[in-house]
């Protein structure tokens, strides 16, 4: 089951806290009394070892002793009864009371002096309600339990180092194991408090790591899925800090390797589409022009043979060969210049001029260019043109569409021999160029592949008048390096041909 660092944090803090609480408790409950009662010992020793320079220093002298002991400057008594509740009575050679500090100090003296008696009894530890806890040599220290009180006494008695001063010192020892018992309820109590509100605590607190992380988070996934948008706004100085700034950097890195990868990958495809498309011309190239130069190879190696084999002796034969071979070799030559204007179209070697120029004027020096060609065809020309038509386009590859358009209506004319070029502003931006002859209708299925390379709608007709088919591909090409429309359609006397251009006044 996925858990949030929120809960594992939390968790973890209980775990420590409760650990914590639960080692005080057993400590408490095992190791205290232990630690209680030698703390009691070390007093007792510690109080020996004061009193006991004492009595060194004034040599078993009993004033010196008790008036350095009872000093108020020095406080030694003072301290040791306020520290340990101890009572103390420290008698001389003769048996006197030379100090003491107990409400009892008859009693204590009479203790001590049974004590000192049965010194060597005592030392084996054998009286009942004793227990013998140390023995120094000079003194013991022994547990005694008053059966008045029902409680335990600590007493250290012996001796000082100068062989004749004797003291008694005793301390109650308060009921540990009650103690222990309340300390740890008490401890159970604030333990458990302290575990609840600090897991909530933790719990809210967590939430200003977990918070960042999450949007790290976040963003890390969108990253995954390249969107690179977002970023991380902390402001944090510390770990998660580095990690954003690091993510930010690593996300506009990436941004900008993909877009660089990205365009060396369209780049690459636009290589793999041109060479496709240059091969696929090739091929193209190669089957369509062997196609086309078949024909009038064949006509020229025929008619040249015949001439020299002197098939043709008289001048009339020879000049017919001869025309015919011309004939045929200059068809050739027209479609290796029409093919060689296609392919500069195609592959963008022959890139748009753009320049304003009046559409009306080109029009009519175009038909006036046409006018013997016409009369040829018995053309009846007709014409709607505007009294001026400016237009931005390319002057020159315009004039080709516009006599690609003428040809290809002479080519065809049947009928009335009609031929109508008409100019017509279509929108304020747009004006429409057509070329309508009265000829034959295009089969429909034929309409989207007349501007195919090559492709002819009557290959016996288009071969009476020298036709390539790559008239209509031209038108094809220049009209698409311009971005502007053309087309073609069947009216209900002839075929229409048109383009649009973009119309400057």
């Amino acid at each position: 089951m996925k858990r949030s660092i929120r809960f594992k944090f939390t968790v973890i803090f209980v775990a420590i806290t409760t650990a914590l609480v639960v080692g005080v408790f057993l400590a408490n409950k095992y190791l205290l009394a232990d630690y209680y009662f030698n703390r009691k010992v070390k007093d007792l020793e510690t109080m020996y070892g004061s009193i006991n320079r004492v009595v060194e220093d004034s040599g078993g002298d009993p004033r010196y002793i008790a008036a350095y002991l009872n000093d108020p400057e020095k406080r030694i008594l003072k301290s040791m009864n306020g520290r340990s509740n101890a009572d103390l009575v420290i008698l001389g050679e003769d048996g006197r009371a030379i100090v003491n500090t107990g409400r009892e100090v008859n009693w204590l003296a009479l203790r001590l002096k049974a004590y000192v008696d049965f010194r060597d009894t005592i030392a084996q530890g054998n009286l009942p309600d004793y227990e013998l806890v140390k023995n120094n040599g000079n003194y013991i220290i022994q547990q005694k339990y008053d059966r008045m009180s029902d409680s335990y006494l600590l007493e250290a008695w012996g001796t000082f180092t100068d062989g004749k001063t004797s003291f008694l010192m005793q301390v109650p020892v308060q009921g540990i194991e009650e103690s222990v018992s309340i300390t740890n309820r008490f401890i159970a109590i604030v333990g458990l408090i302290a575990i609840i509100v600090g897991g909530i605590v933790v719990f809210l607190a967590t939430d200003l790591i977990t918070k960042p992380i999450n949007k790290l988070a976040h963003i890390a996934t969108k990253m995954s899925g390249l969107d690179f948008s977002e970023k991380y706004s902390g402001k944090e100085q510390d770990e998660i800090g580095v990690l954003g700034s690091s993510i930010n950097t690593m996300s506009e890195t990436l941004e900008k390797t993909i877009e660089d990868l990205t365009e060396a990958n369209r780049k690459l495809q636009e290589d793999i589409d041109l060479k496709e498309k240059i091969d696929n011309a090739r091929k193209d190239f190669i089957s369509n022009v062997s196609h086309e130069l078949k024909t009038p190879i064949a006509l020229i190696e025929g008619y040249a043979e015949g001439l020299t084999e002197g098939m043709a002796e008289d001048p009339e034969s020879r000049d017919y060969y001869c025309s015919v071979i011309m004939d045929e070799a200059g068809k050739m030559n027209t479609l290796v210049k029409q093919l060689t204007s296609l392919t500069n179209y195609e592959f963008g070697q022959n890139a748009v001029v753009r320049e304003i120029f009046d559409l009306t004027e080109l029009v009519s020096n175009v038909l006036k260019n046409e006018k013997i060609r016409m009369e040829e065809k018995q053309a009846v020309l007709e014409t709607d043109l505007m009294d001026t038509c400016t237009v931005s386009a390319d002057e020159f590859k315009i004039e080709e569409v516009l006599t690609n358009f003428l040809s290809n209506a002479l080519n065809h004319l049947s009928g009335g021999r009609k031929i109508l070029v008409k100019e017509e502003l279509i929108s304020p931006d747009l004006v429409k160029l057509s070329v309508y002859n009265d000829g034959e209708r295009i089969p429909e299925a034929s309409l989207p592949e007349i501007w195919d390379k090559f492709y002819k709608v009557d290959k016996a007709r288009t071969r009476a008048y020298g036709g390539s088919g790559i008239g209509l591909s031209i038108v094809k090409a220049i009209m698409e390096a311009h971005g502007r429309e053309y087309g073609v359609r069947n009216l209900e006397n002839g075929v229409e041909f048109f383009i649009t251009l973009d119309y400057k006044g």
